[in-house]
């Protein structure tokens, strides 16, 4: 059999809708129907039957779609200790890391770390601080700076926190709040689950919307009269357009905050040069009281 075959074993086991699973695997329905005829022909058996609710799998077709799930397991361990080792030889270290923080942090520690490491290479992925732990927890990536708090049997130790803001551009009654344009931009779904309940309490969440795509580009458009947001600023916010900042607070009369994070998985390999970045991010970057530690 084809990577390819168990591959399709194992997605129809996980998704059992031919359509979605094609489209997914970018192939034609009628080529991944000829695919599983050509499986069951070579092990003789059926592994699929059609019902009026869509396909289900055969006791064989189950025991092969498990087979599927431990061989997608393994090529992937694989390639991810193959890469590991290119990577070592390279001296690269990859990193996942927050849009805001790449930002306005992580170019100044990298630079920093160079001067006197100027061997090291880094690859550097910004996605929603959600899918970013997750690629540490799944050991896809060396170390990673997240905002927010998630849980798992990881290494984290909190960098910073930072509080929630109401920005608009100027001074407005709760009246004419009521009535702004919201302003969104791309964050994880914590992160906007957190903001939105503040909404849903304060003002009114059912207002025309802008999405402006990133944060920093929200504030311009707040800054340009365009309407309202909601997100988190760290204390060192520079505020070039002197934009009206108001602090969050929740049901308690506390700050709305939220954590970020720095995590790597303690049970990848990790290389030299990655576990001396560590112990620079560990040293030099984050406070060293021991109650900033957020293991699980």
């Amino acid at each position: 059999m084809k990577d390819s075959d168990w591959e399709i074993l194992y997605e129809l086991y996980k998704l059992p809708n031919i359509t979605k699973v094609a489209n997914k695997l970018y192939i034609s329905q009628p080529s991944l129907s000829k695919r599983i005829q050509i499986i069951e022909e070579n092990f003789k058996i059926q592994i699929l039957t059609r019902t009026s609710k869509g396909i289900e799998f055969t006791e064989a077709g189950n025991m092969l779609a498990l087979k599927a799930e431990q061989y997608m397991k393994f090529i992937k361990e694989v390639n991810s200790e193959i890469s590991d080792l290119k990577n070592n030889e390279n001296n690269v270290i990859n990193i996942a890391c927050s849009y805001t923080y790449n930002k306005q942090y992580l170019p100044q520690i990298l630079s920093n770390y160079l001067k006197d490491n100027p061997s090291v290479n880094f690859a550097v992925v910004t996605d929603e601080s959600s899918a970013l732990f997750k690629k540490v927890c799944d050991k896809e990536v060396d170390v990673g700076f997240v905002r927010g708090t998630y849980h798992a049997n990881i290494y984290q130790k909190k960098i910073c926190t930072t509080k929630a803001y109401l920005v608009t551009k100027r001074h407005f009654s709760r009246e004419k709040l009521l009535h702004l344009r919201k302003i969104e931009y791309k964050c994880s779904d914590k992160t906007k689950i957190t903001l939105d309940n503040w909404i849903d309490n304060n003002l009114n969440n059912n207002v025309p919307i802008i999405n402006a795509g990133y944060v920093d580009v929200a504030l311009e458009y707040v800054y340009n009269n365009l309407g309202y947001t909601c997100c988190f600023l760290d204390d060192n916010y520079l505020n070039i357009y002197n934009l009206v900042l108001t602090p969050l607070f929740d049901e308690d009369g506390e700050y709305i905050t939220r954590h970020t994070w720095f995590i790597y998985n303690p049970a990848k390999k990790l290389s030299t040069c990655t576990k001396n970045f560590i112990d620079y991010i560990e040293n030099d970057i984050i406070n060293n009281d021991e109650s900033n530690m957020h293991n699980f």
